[in-house]
């Protein structure tokens, strides 16, 4: 597949980018008496459909599109990266990149990464701009903006068929704003590069999300699917695999594990007709039969630990509106005669301790999450072996259960 944009694309945008005059040339000829007109976009939002970070060499191209098409607009400007999925706000990193005049100081690469970090590599279909801009304070780092008009250029990274905006903000996407949409469309077997010919797709939220939370079977209670052995020994799936296999996790508090967690699903389905897309990773149930999401993140994941956070509490809010039906299904296939959930579900990411480095695992933002553990695989270098890898079912299978620390408790 060909990622690089046609050749004269960049030149059409500017084209159609509005006008400013400087008072008095900015380079200083004659002594500052003469104006000048440059063509330029007032801000440049690139929003990006969460699950794409793979595609890394599209990213590239768009953020080194983007430079130059703003390249000698004469003007400073804030490039915003934001992604987009089904959460109630574009997600964002609270930051911008401060550019303008001719951005040969910048380089692409670090606006990619910022892409691909806001991405995450969870697919999401559909994927629903709920906001033309991110939702920002009084003390908003965008130069005090709080919205989108026509002066924007507006790129919109996502796949065919599967990008909608809310209905809601339907009016604010007036014709002179779509006219100023870049659409960087993915196919299946090509890229359409798409400019003032992009017809947006609206779509109730609400709606969407009542009919998605209607998955009444098949939530792969107690079964194993997918590949046995993954190709790569460090993956995720592996990982995931070895836990299941291995049967239990325990918390540990204070070097005694107190809570003993029954994996009983991996990859388990929220969705009604989709087995990929919104899963959690691992399911399992306590004693008590409190329920508990598992979030499993690699230590070199390049998503952020706000995303994971949001990624849980949104799977929380899928099993909420679907635990009668799981519960059905626990009865009926597990033979838990009587079985009801007992309490609020609880949340655990789990990853290596680098994934968890520069964060304060007890700062506001995560504690507010209620009910959530970021922990770490407890004595990680006994479960390691010769290569450094975790290798869970030759180092710990026989004992069980994979205990865990917990970093924010």
């Amino acid at each position: 597949m060909d990622y690089k944009p046609p050749r004269v694309l960049a030149s059409d945008i500017k084209t159609f980018a509005p006008t400013h005059t400087v008072e008095g040339d900015r380079r200083g000829y004659l002594d500052g008496d003469y104006d000048e007109t440059y063509s330029g976009y007032k801000s440049v939002i690139i929003y990006i459909q969460k699950g794409l970070s793979d595609y890394s060499e599209l990213i590239e191209n768009v953020a080194r599109l983007a430079l130059n098409i703003q390249k000698g607009g004469g003007r400073k400007y804030p490039l915003i990266p934001v992604s987009f999925g089904q959460e109630e706000e574009l997600t964002h990193e609270g930051k911008y990149f401060d550019l303008g005049y001719i951005n040969d100081y910048l380089n692409d690469t670090e606006i990619a990464k910022a892409l691909m970090r806001l991405s995450t590599n969870k697919p999401v279909n559909p994927a629903i701009i709920p906001e033309l801009f991110p939702k920002t304070d009084k003390r908003s780092l965008y130069y005090g903006k709080t919205e989108v008009n026509e002066d924007d250029l507006l790129i919109i990274i996502g796949k065919k068929d599967q990008v909608y905006f809310d209905k809601r903000i339907e009016n604010k996407l007036k014709k002179s704003i779509q006219r100023r949409i870049l659409f960087v469309e993915i196919a299946e077997d090509k890229i359409n590069w798409i400019f003032r010919k992009y017809q947006p797709n609206f779509i109730n939220k609400n709606e969407i999300m009542e009919n998605k939370n209607t998955r009444t079977e098949n939530f792969k209670l107690g079964e194993f699917h997918g590949k046995l052995n993954p190709e790569k020994s460090d993956s995720e799936a592996k990982l995931r695999n070895d836990i299941f296999l291995i049967g239990a996790i325990g918390l540990v508090w204070s070097n005694k594990v107190t809570t003993r967690i029954k994996i009983l699903a991996k990859e388990m389905p929220l969705i009604q007709d989709q087995n990929r897309g919104e899963c959690i990773d691992l399911f399992g149930i306590d004693k008590n039969w409190i329920p508990y999401i598992i979030e499993l993140k690699l230590k070199n994941s390049t998503e952020r630990i706000t995303d994971a956070v949001n990624q849980v509490l949104n799977y929380e809010k899928l099993f909420k509106a679907i635990k009668d039906n799981i519960e059905v299904e626990m009865r009926d296939k597990l033979f838990y005669e009587n079985f009801n959930f007992k309490g609020e579900p609880q949340k655990v990411i789990l990853s290596e301790s680098e994934f968890f480095e520069g964060i304060d695992p007890i700062s506001t933002n995560y504690r507010n999450a209620k009910d959530l553990y970021m922990c770490t695989f407890y004595k990680t270098a006994d479960i390691k072996n010769k290569n450094g890898y975790i290798d869970l079912i030759d180092r710990r299978g026989n004992t069980g259960i994979v205990n865990l620390g917990i970093r924010n408790k």
